[in-house]
């Protein structure tokens, strides 16, 4: 781990990571076609549509939250959903329920992650940015810019704009670790795409085969649990 110019940055060197894609290629940048008017909208993705972003997790486990928090019941949400009479035509989707064809469509894979990552929530990184995007925070309703800022999932236009200042002033960066919020104990990342880049990050090395997510796999399982979801 270094420090340059206030920023913590890890070199990780063949860590193995994890990620959960549309089969057969998990680790395939998304299509452009994909992006609405030409953006993505996950948490760092560059809001000018410049480079994509290929999310992985330490861990398979940590990979299943990431992707599987969507489907968790909003209480408030569920009780206002359940006093809605349904069209019988288009029936709302069931709080708490993944179909099985989400789990048909998508595969996990591993790969060995190399370079350098800054630790967007360590406390020399936060004061080192804090310039930068303390207006952009209030102007979006926050007191401060500050860990928890980052962490949160909405709104997402101050974290992109992190993700794209950082891509444009320090060339050397790969992307930018930082912990899941539905756990501590995941560590993530945010691999940007590089202008060298083909169907995958270049950062990534000893992708293994695809693994098909059946429901019966213990981790699978686990997060489904932890959740209160189920598989239909």
């Amino acid at each position: 781990m270094t420090h340059e110019p206030g920023l913590v940055i890890d070199e990780l060197s063949g860590l193995e990571v994890w990620r959960i894609g549309h089969h057969p290629f998990p680790w395939r940048w998304v299509d452009w076609r994909y992006a609405e008017h030409g953006i993505f909208t996950n948490r760092w993705d560059d809001p000018d549509g410049r480079f994509r972003v290929a999310y992985a997790a330490s861990s398979l486990r940590g990979a299943l939250l990431e992707v599987l928090a969507q489907f968790c019941v909003d209480p408030q949400l569920d009780e206002s959903l359940a006093e809605i009479d349904d069209d019988p035509a288009y029936p709302t989707q069931p709080a708490g329920v993944v179909r099985r064809s989400w789990f048909d469509r998508r595969s996990a894979s591993s790969a060995l992650l190399s370079g350098r990552f800054c630790q967007i929530t360590r406390s020399e990184t936060i004061r080192a940015l804090r310039p930068h995007f303390l207006a952009t925070a209030k102007r979006l309703g926050h007191a401060d810019f500050d860990a928890a800022v980052l962490r949160d999932a909405v709104p997402r236009q101050l974290t992109r704009a992190v993700s794209a200042h950082l891509y444009a002033v320090y060339a050397d960066l790969q992307g930018i670790a930082y912990r899941s919020r539905h756990g501590d104990e995941e560590k993530l990342w945010a691999v940007w795409e590089q202008p060298t880049d083909v169907d995958y990050s270049q950062a990534l090395s000893s992708l293994s085969a695809p693994a098909p997510l059946a429901d019966g796999l213990t981790e699978v399982r686990d997060v489904l649990d932890l959740f209160v979801l189920r598989v239909q």
